[in-house]
């Protein structure tokens, strides 16, 4: 999860945009996060294909926790689709 904001220390996905397989370009909006002031757009700073979503609702994470695979090879998509981070510090609301 990226800092959204300067006091932002975890924040929630309210929107996915984009599903697993979908080519990310940079600059894309990939999904609407609830920081402690407002909701804003995730924009993507890299180009590639979304291979995992570790978030799939009303959860909420700590700043720098991972929420996606982003992957530069379509082929590789695949590889990720039972993936899993071991311990997690998702925090269900």
């Amino acid at each position: 999860m990226p800092a959204l904001s300067p006091t932002m220390s975890s924040g929630k996905v309210v929107k996915w945009y984009k599903k697993v397989g979908d080519n990310i370009e940079e600059g894309d909006v990939l999904c609407d996060v609830e920081t402690d002031k407002a909701t804003v757009p995730f924009e993507m700073l890299e180009s590639g294909f979304l291979a995992k979503i570790f978030l799939k609702g009303d959860e909420e994470v700590k700043v720098g926790h991972p929420v996606v695979v982003i992957v530069q090879n379509k082929d590789a998509v695949a590889a990720f689709e039972n993936y899993s981070q071991g311990g997690s510090e998702v925090k269900t609301t």
